[in-house]
């Protein structure tokens, strides 16, 4: 039986719990604030006081913290030589992952990004990966949601996700049309970002960003990100040489476009397809590789630190108003 460590017992952190208690894996939590251990017990789990034990005790960490606080257990569980699944985005800034780096060359890192597992998506990937259509010319992405919707029955401002000193606010938690594009589009070469608060949300962060990216093939494109749409809305097109593709992740469905021709659906979701199942895959391709580590990664460490430096960049460029070059920013 694989024995994992979560640490962090918010949202994430308990749905990566139910999934893995559903994997049969064995189970310990830890989380910071000591006083919280009463909901781990209430829950059924194991409640993990000591970090450094529990790294010691385990094969493998999940760590659903909040962003700021990722690296730290990551680098325990470096040093240890142990499994290592970081949510996304990587970290709030560059503040250890060169050590992380170098500690889990060997080791089986995976990070979070979750969307990647999306049929529709992976559908989209093989396809403009087939080379049928030629190499990618321009991508568009957008998602947005008011973020007092997110999460019903909580008070958003005391969330993570509203605060940017802790990793929250609409550039960084919304980071995974950013993974997307570089999966789809390739690694980023430079970005031009806007990043402003324009709802009436009361949030210590941006509510809405809005990105130009240029790849390192020359292929360019817009990503927007926003926690003020009231209405959930999530799609993104791909403009290929010989056709386009346009998915509308709201209703699962990927359109291939081409000349004047009807647009044809090539691939949808399943019927009753729950997109909690994502993060589900996400974790089991995770524990596959910790039983199993020459199977290779859904979305690697070099992967997570690109999104990261992409980060990084762009709200360097939003607060010098200029096109940034994407590599180690600060």
């Amino acid at each position: 039986m694989v024995k994992i460590l979560v640490c962090g017992y918010g949202s994430i952190g308990k749905k990566h719990t139910a999934n893995l208690k559903k994997m049969g894996a064995e189970i310990r939590v830890w989380r910071q604030r000591k006083e919280a251990a009463a909901d781990i017990l209430a829950d059924g789990y194991v409640f993990q006081e000591n970090l450094e034990q529990g790294i010691d005790w385990c094969d493998g960490v999940v760590i659903a913290t909040t962003t700021n606080q990722h690296i730290g257990p990551a680098n325990l569980a470096a040093t240890e030589g142990k499994a290592i699944y970081l949510e996304k985005p990587l970290s709030h800034n560059r503040v250890g992952i060169d050590v992380l780096q170098a500690k889990s060359a060997n080791l089986v890192v995976e990070i979070g990004c979750q969307l990647r597992q999306h049929p529709v998506l992976r559908a989209l990937h093989e396809a403009i990966h087939s080379g049928k259509d030629g190499k990618i010319l321009a991508f568009q992405a957008w998602v947005g949601q008011r973020l007092d919707q997110w999460r019903p029955g909580t008070d958003y401002r005391i969330c993570y996700s509203a605060d940017k000193e802790r990793g929250g606010g609409a550039l960084f938690d919304l980071v995974h049309e950013i993974d997307l594009m570089t999966w789809l589009a390739g690694p980023m070469e430079t970005v031009y970002a806007d990043l402003r608060q324009n709802s009436d949300l009361e949030m210590k962060a941006e509510d809405l960003a809005n990105l130009v990216l240029v790849s390192q093939t020359g292929a360019a494109g817009t990503v927007q990100l926003d926690m003020l749409s009231p209405a959930y809305r999530r799609g993104l097109q791909i403009v290929c040489e010989k056709a386009v593709y346009k998915c509308d992740l709201a209703e699962g469905k990927l359109w291939r476009l081409v000349g004047a021709s009807e647009a044809e659906c090539i691939a949808q979701t399943p019927p009753h397809y729950q997109l909690s199942q994502m993060l589900y895959d996400a974790l089991e391709n995770f524990i596959a590789r910790v039983e199993t580590p020459s199977l290779a990664p859904h979305c690697s460490l070099k992967e997570g630190i690109h999104d990261l430096d992409i980060l990084l960049a762009a709200r360097l460029s939003a607060a010098n108003g200029s096109r940034q070059a994407i590599e180690k920013a600060t």
